[in-house]
């Protein structure tokens, strides 16, 4: 809350980011969670900000309790049910777009595709690159397979998902340039207000 407001309710064209992001992942496929506390500040949940009326009976879980951030969420996406494979994304992405879920979709099928027959190509997680020193964990795919290392990363109190490359098996395939827009987030309004230009919105 940087900014004075969660930055998934900033405005964002007619919306707010949160339901941008939505509406671009129900394209793809409509079961949609919500993960993360209503509140940062507090732990009472009933006291925190409250989603777009739109959006109100979408499945809300919160995050674990022992540990803080992004891998909360996603530790609790896994362990809410074990067999699925999460689509993850953060709510501060409002260039998010159909092409890049697409993209993304496409590569997890062509990773673990046979993977019965070939068992090497058996991964945890596949995690974007942009730039070579860095992986992009909060617009990425989460194998079952992938709380283990996670709970690991949480038990010895390490909170950056960019450790997870050491600890796991991780694809890390480069983003196509036309599309490296959708991984921008934006954490201040001077970032918030720049992209909306550049965008148009």
């Amino acid at each position: 809350m940087r900014m004075g407001t969660p930055k998934a309710l900033l405005p964002w064209g007619n919306a707010t980011v949160l339901e941008r992001i939505v509406d671009v992942l129900s394209a793809a496929d409509p079961d949609v969670t919500l993960v993360g506390d209503r509140n940062p500040s507090t732990d009472n949940p009933d006291a925190g900000w409250s989603v777009p009326p739109g959006l109100a009976s979408l499945p809300w879980l919160p995050d674990v309790p022992e540990t803080t951030g992004p891998v909360a969420g996603i530790a609790s996406a896994l362990r809410a049910d074990p067999r699925a494979t999460w689509l993850i994304t953060a709510c501060d992405l409002p260039a998010i777009s159909g092409e890049a879920v697409a993209w993304l979709l496409e590569v997890a099928r062509e990773t673990w595709s046979g993977v019965v027959e070939r068992p090497e190509n058996a991964v945890d997680a596949i995690l974007p690159r942009i730039v070579t020193e860095r992986v992009e964990p909060l617009f990425a795919i989460y194998a079952p397979s992938a709380l283990p290392p996670i709970e690991r990363l949480i038990g010895t109190g390490q909170r950056s998902l960019q450790r997870l490359v050491d600890v796991a098996c991780v694809a890390t395939p480069t983003v196509p340039v036309p599309l490296q827009s959708a991984w921008t987030n934006v954490n201040t309004q001077v970032e918030y207000e720049r992209l909306r230009a550049q965008l148009g919105v």
